[in-house]
């Protein structure tokens, strides 16, 4: 399966699992665990710089 399959699939098991109504912090969180415990390297919430 390729990598972008693997999130994909990831995504969508944590929506079957909580649903709706959840505050975004919830699902983020739940998605970084996941994320980790396959083998990718995850940041949250990093900030980035936008040149003009």
């Amino acid at each position: 399966m390729v990598d972008v399959d693997k999130v994909r699939q990831i995504a969508y098991d944590i929506h079957l699992y909580f649903g709706s109504g959840f505050l975004e912090k919830v699902y983020e969180n739940s998605l970084v665990n996941r994320l980790k415990k396959s083998g990718f390297e995850v940041e949250q919430q990093s900030s980035l710089c936008a040149k003009k």
